[in-house]
């Protein structure tokens, strides 16, 4: 058996080029055997010297096969050979030159070596080519909706991974009665049976080795049930105008405008899919810039159809309306709920879009279910809109519809 330091340590005089720099303990370098090394029960390992002593490095293996790395020994290195070793040993030997790369050297940056060619003639060692490997740790990110209506719709989860070649993910859900994780049935896709809070796990390995895990993330999800809708009155001051808006939420539901329908002196919404239910009563359909006066203060958690009468500027509330319950008589109407509306108009939904007709010449206006407002204009009798699919607010002169689009 001929020493393998030995063999090294001959090719001590290799000069620099200009490019070196010497590579400093604490330093990761990788090999990569390029399916020209390994054979079952091999190891590896690399040789440093300064010029005046020398040090090993044990490699050991990543997740992705036939890559291994190591922690470069404390000191200055000025040359460094990847060496392939007898895996039934501990000691640094081989009986074959061409188990050890060429004397190299380190330029600071490219610190993955791959190994491209067995050493050809006599004396030859093997040749490779640097470059750079990314050794940022593993990680794995997953987005998922905050929350779902129990029936309504399967938990999608969306995943990715950073610094894993060739990922693997795995999935896992708590359901809110379990104490621990079991594997999804469905990668990416789950069908809450129950309301509650469920936690999904997702991990990622590498595809060549999917039983070492690298890394993992959870994330929970609130399952709800469908709450009944919460009908809101308000009552608003005498200087406001005609078009009264609430801006809404819950806890999940971060806010999205409702439009009222007149009813007297009486303004109507419903709040659907919203509990505990917050809103805001506006003057208009948007916010006024800059003057707090034409907007109240929060409502919150709201459980119950209500009345409600907007009051007078409370300077201690940034200049905004006060906002007192009322008993208003009677059970509040339905409001922006309401998809009937009176016999001499008539709105329809379908596959073309929003067709409306009516008497006479009325402002119609269309807003999305956001709020945004998508037509404004005069029309004479008939309306007609090329909708997409979705929810939306039409307002005909002084009345307001929800129209759903299928």
């Amino acid at each position: 058996m001929k020493k393998m330091f030995t063999m090294c340590a001959l090719a001590l005089v290799a000069m620099l080029t200009a490019q070196a720099v010497n590579v400093a303990g604490g330093t990761r370098l990788f090999l990569n055997t390029g399916g020209v090394w390994g054979s079952g029960g091999d190891r590896f390992a690399i040789y440093f010297s300064d010029g005046m002593g020398d040090a090993w490095a044990d490699m050991t293996a990543t997740a992705t096969s036939g890559l291994y790395e190591a922690t470069v020994p404390e000191g200055s290195w000025s040359l460094l050979i990847y060496c392939r070793l007898d895996g039934a040993t501990t000691g640094t030997s081989w009986d074959n030159v061409w188990n050890q790369t060429e004397d190299l050297t380190y330029d600071g940056t490219n610190n993955l070596y791959t190994i491209t060619s067995w050493g050809s003639g006599m004396g030859a060692k093997c040749t490779g080519e640097w470059s750079f490997h990314n050794a940022a740790a593993p990680v794995v990110s997953l987005t998922a909706p905050a929350f779902v209506f129990l029936g309504e719709a399967d938990i999608t989860l969306e995943v990715v991974s950073e610094n894993v070649t060739a990922p693997a993910y795995a999935y896992y859900v708590k359901t809110p009665d379990a104490a621990d994780f079991v594997p999804m049935e469905a990668a990416q896709t789950y069908t809450p049976q129950a309301a509650g809070e469920y936690t999904f796990r997702v991990t990622v390995a590498e595809s060549t080795a999917p039983e070492t895990v690298l890394a993992q993330v959870e994330k929970a999800v609130m399952v709800r049930e469908v709450p009944e809708p919460i009908t809101v009155k308000v009552k608003v001051p005498a200087e406001w105008g005609t078009t009264i808006s609430l801006w809404c939420w819950d806890e999940y539901d971060a806010g999205h405008w409702l439009y009222t329908t007149a009813d007297g002196e009486w303004y109507t919404a419903t709040l659907e899919r919203l509990y505990p239910a917050s809103f805001i009563v506006v003057n208009g359909s948007d916010w006024t810039s800059g003057d707090n006066s034409q907007q109240t203060v929060d409502v919150m958690g709201i459980t119950a159809s209500g009345c409600y009468e907007v009051g007078a500027v409370d300077e201690a509330q940034q200049g905004k309306r006060v906002v007192t319950s009322v008993d208003c008589g009677e059970e509040p109407g339905t409001g922006t709920g309401l998809d009937v509306m009176e016999s001499h108009t008539t709105v329809l939904a379908d596959g073309q879009g929003i067709q409306a007709t009516f008497d006479g010449t009325q402002r119609v206006q269309l807003y999305s279910v956001s709020g945004q407002l998508l037509h404004d204009a005069t029309c004479d009798a008939a309306f007609a809109y090329p909708a997409a699919k979705g929810i939306y607010l039409l307002r005909i002169g002084g009345e307001a519809y929800k129209v759903a689009v299928k």
